[in-house]
């Protein structure tokens, strides 16, 4: 990875702290594309692009930065990653160590989650877990689908709380033109947001255990009529569903118009001209 700058959070934590940070990959759960992220503080963090502008430069101190983009890290709960490494986990209804869980050959950035302090005590949202040995600090964990659905359900039931204090749910929410019940808009919100964080298959799932009415046809996708900022609709439709976009009819300038309209008989191409002869 070439050097990027990278803006981070300014506590009085982080100034005495300014080691140990470092990038690793890990299989985002929602694209299943390997992203950057880090540890920083006992907390997980996403990074995320905020320019691809490639046009600019920065002046940065006595440097100047060349290419235009530059990065945040955003706070990621690591239970979504749990959830993700459990979704495709051989072994998930067996009682496993930490380590067994996280390792992975072909990402090893899932052995920096062990790392994290409270992670353990974490887990117990949407593990069964067994402590086998105290003194050995001996603790296994099995996946519990229905301990996750019950977590994600929560993170609903708090974003859709704090719903009037989040500019984006509010702004969505003024774009709907729908009879349905508030309350149902604000949960179909909710989950388009939290599927930013799952795969497709636990997005359907949390939708589902919801038990939100069906919405009328003409209603179905009133999400996403004017919203770019999401990639599937209330149904989370395969990219084969998803119908193409329309090609632009192509205006031909006047030159363009009269050379279509020329003889164009004994008229070589202008590749011909460049040729070897």
């Amino acid at each position: 990875m070439s050097d990027i700058v990278i803006f981070i959070p300014n506590d009085e934590q982080q100034k005495q702290d300014k080691s140990n940070f470092e990038l690793f990959k890990l299989k985002h759960p929602s694209t299943g594309i390997l992203s950057y992220f880090c540890i920083k503080n006992n907390e997980l963090y996403e990074l995320k692009q905020l320019s691809n502008e490639n046009e600019r430069s920065w002046f940065i101190e006595n440097n100047v930065k060349k290419e235009g983009s530059f990065y945040c890290i955003s706070p990621f709960n690591p239970l979504f990653i749990f959830i993700n490494i459990f979704e495709n986990a051989k072994n998930k209804n067996l009682y496993q160590n930490l380590d067994v869980i996280l390792y992975n050959d072909e990402i090893p950035g899932y052995s920096q989650l062990i790392k994290m302090d409270k992670i353990e005590e974490e887990l117990n949202n949407i593990c069964d877990i067994n402590v086998l040995s105290v003194k050995a600090n001996d603790t296994v964990f099995k996946f519990n689908e229905t301990k996750a659905l019950n977590w994600l359900n929560q993170k609903i039931e708090d974003l859709c709380q704090n719903f009037d204090n989040l500019s984006l749910c509010v702004n969505l929410l003024n774009k709907i033109n729908s009879s349905e019940d508030i309350e149902f808009k604000k949960k179909r919100i909710a989950v388009i947001i939290m599927s930013e964080y799952l795969s497709v298959k636990w997005a359907v799932k949390l939708e589902n255990s919801l038990n939100l009415p069906e919405p009328k046809e003409e209603e179905r996708n009133y999400v996403y009529a004017e919203e770019e900022d999401f990639s599937f609709n209330s149904k989370r439709a395969s990219q084969s569903e998803v119908p193409k976009a329309k090609k632009k009819k192509t205006t031909l300038t006047l030159g363009q118009q009269r050379l279509a309209k020329a003889n164009k008989s004994g008229m070589k191409n202008l590749e011909f001209f460049f040729k070897k002869k």
